[in-house]
């Protein structure tokens, strides 16, 4: 996640701001990838079935 944290503008006099952009990306990140996960799963087990 050094990435987003590299893209966004520096905040050196805010790091809190900081802070909490980078997790709520961080979590909605994760909460996207539990998301297609489940859909794999649920795409594979279709595909196994036939």
């Amino acid at each position: 996640m050094n990435l987003l944290a590299d893209l966004l503008p520096p905040l050196s006099h805010k790091p809190r701001v900081r802070e909490r952009v980078v997790s709520m990306f961080q979590k909605r990140l994760g909460t996207a990838g539990d998301q297609l996960a489940k859909l794999l799963d649920a795409a594979t087990a279709t595909t196994e079935q036939r």
